[in-house]
């Protein structure tokens, strides 16, 4: 069982774990592909301080890389407050705190269905096991 094999919902689960495995907080996935068009899921995390958010972006992609999923852009590495990695269906917002609290992003896609995960239930080992 490959990861590139699956769906965009695996793939933002795969994501959320990566990112919770990486002292993340308040993991939330949106299902926006009725509301934005520009991708089927956004997964959205809290990080403590930029370097929290440079960390944890240098590991999801080390491990998308390792599942063999490429992405297709990376925004906002200068001051690391908000990082943005898209890949494909997917895209991965990893925002500090303070900063996730003034964009209000949960009013911004607060109508749009969100999509379960557990960590428990989805371990990484899954896509690492190539």
């Amino acid at each position: 069982m490959h990861l590139e094999s699956k769906g965009p919902a695996d793939l933002a689960r795969y994501c959320a774990q990566i990112l919770h495995e990486n002292k993340l907080e308040d993991i939330r996935i949106f299902d926006v592909a009725a509301a934005l068009g520009i991708a089927d899921l956004f997964v959205v995390a809290s990080a403590r301080n930029s370097r929290h958010v440079k960390a944890a972006r240098d590991d999801l992609l080390k491990k998308l890389r390792e599942a063999g999923i490429q992405r297709r852009g990376l925004e906002g590495d200068r001051e690391a407050r908000w990082i943005l990695v898209d890949i494909s269906d997917v895209i991965v917002h990893i925002v500090v705190e303070e900063t996730r609290r003034h964009y209000d992003l949960e009013s911004l896609w607060g109508d749009c269905p969100r999509l379960e995960w557990s960590a428990e239930c989805h371990p990484t080992s899954v896509a690492s096991s190539r």
